[in-house]
């Protein structure tokens, strides 16, 4: 079933603190237009609906809008109304001309829901284990969501316990131990529920199902097992993931909103489920735009995915692969892009070396370019991204996990949507004029969350 918070639910959490209503509403507003519940052009309900929708007078709702107008988030339009005039992300920089935005990462105000924060007795769940292939300690992904649910396990009295599943030997060689393996050494060292993070690679329910039998023995309650993945199991076990579809979907849509409406290229050099779920949902977006389908073509230039390999290979492997499918897209002859949507930032990274190298045209300059992920490089490298939620992740996780410890009736499947993290690579002269044309944008509304 759909959850679909309304206003009133989205500010409840922080009802009691000692804040002005006017500055809880600003920060809830501001929220809700990092997750994409507007775009940019979009246009907001009116202040006689916020202050509905609150449940607070109209002055207050003027009052957080005042200063969403003053730093040039929002921007007031008499015969249309207030829309939203910057990215989030970019409206949170210090001056409007900085070329990338800041990493505005929600992990400083990281925490629980405020009915989190009583009813979970610790004897209940002292020791929570947390199993993940943590090969890389560098690897931000595992690392932030291991991070972040140590910090909220700890807010509430928790105790965790980690089990990595590449353990390095005596001889320095990494192991690699079972699901069944990690499971069963988590609850031989008194973990009483645990959370897998197995957001690096696609989905396997035999492997989730693995882990269970190990850590809940002949007898167990797999309610006490949360997964967080990067896609959705067909299992009995709550799992968090994050929408691959509709990341794919937004990329084609910031590419479609600065008016590129063809020669969109969408670089994939192989075939795995993340990547068919980014190019369906970049699929989608061009349909829901009523454009052509020939306005997004695959690089290499083949007919569908299912005729590239089907594996996700190494980052180098990846490098040579993304050059060698923009040598085959120039032998073809075809126009020059406009827009370019790697699969990954490996990928976008790698076709803006090479295509640079072949014709001399740049992201950013000549073409609009963006990937997904949010790796490190990319800010150095001024690439617009697709940043999946980890932090937002780790906390649903959690709160499923306190949840069912409790005895709440829980969802099963929490799903979560990717933040846009604009940078130079897509403000090309389409896409830093299109805020200013009127009646441009569409809002299409995605649910934020859903549970099942």
């Amino acid at each position: 079933m759909q959850r679909v918070p309304n206003d009133k639910d989205d500010v409840a959490a922080v009802a009691g603190k000692s804040e002005p209503a006017y500055r809880r509403i600003e920060r809830d507003l501001r929220q809700r237009l990092r997750k994409g519940e507007w775009n940019v052009g979009a246009v907001l309900p009116s202040r006689q609906m916020l202050a509905r929708g609150y449940s607070v007078d109209l002055s207050t709702v003027q009052k957080a809008v005042a200063t969403m107008l003053s730093d040039g988030t929002l921007r007031a339009d008499n015969g249309r109304g207030t829309y939203v005039a910057r990215d989030p992300f970019t409206a949170d920089e210090s001056g409007f001309g900085e070329e990338d935005a800041v990493d505005t990462s929600p992990s400083d105000t990281l925490s629980l829901d405020g009915d989190m924060l009583t009813g979970v007795p610790s004897t209940q769940i002292g020791t929570v284990g947390i199993f993940c292939w943590f090969q890389n300690q560098n690897d931000f992904w595992p690392r932030t969501l291991i991070h972040s649910v140590e910090r909220l396990m700890a807010s509430v009295g928790v105790t965790t316990l980690f089990v990595n599943r590449c353990v390095l030997g005596n001889d320095l060689i990494p192991e690699i131990i079972s699901p069944y393996e990690g499971g069963k050494r988590l609850r031989e060292a008194g973990a009483e529920s645990m959370i897998y993070v197995a957001v690096r690679e696609d989905p396997n329910d035999d492997e989730i199902a693995e882990l269970v039998a190990g850590f809940c023995g002949e007898y167990g309650d797999p309610s006490r097992v949360v997964a967080i993945t990067s896609g959705m199991i067909n299992l009995p076990v709550a799992h968090v993931f994050y929408d691959q579809n509709y990341a794919g979907f937004r990329a084609a849509r910031l590419l479609i909103e600065s008016g590129i409406r063809s020669n969109i290229l969408f670089v994939a050099p192989f075939n795995t489920p993340w990547v068919r779920g980014r190019w369906e949902g970049a699929m989608q977006a061009v349909r829901l735009a009523g454009l052509p389908l020939d306005a997004l073509k695959l690089c290499p230039p083949v007919t569908e995915l299912g005729v590239l390999p089907p594996r996700d290979p190494g980052q180098s492997e990846t490098e040579v692969s993304a050059a060698q499918s923009v040598e085959l897209y120039l032998a073809t002859g075809t126009e020059e892009p406009l827009g370019v949507i790697g699969a990954n930032d490996t990928i976008a990274r790698a076709f803006a070396v090479a295509y640079g190298e072949a014709t001399g045209r740049n992201p950013g300059t000549d073409y609009a370019l963006i990937g997904f992920d949010d790796e490190p490089a990319s800010r150095d490298f001024g690439l617009t991204t697709l940043r999946p939620p980890l932090e937002e992740m780790a906390r649903e996780a959690v709160q499923l996990l306190l949840r069912s410890v409790r005895g709440d009736g829980v969802s099963q499947q929490i799903r979560l949507r990717s933040y846009l993290v604009p940078r130079r690579s897509t403000r090309t002269d389409a896409a830093l004029h299109a805020a200013q044309l009127s009646n441009r944008f569409i809002r299409t509304p995605v649910p934020v969350k859903e549970g099942h």
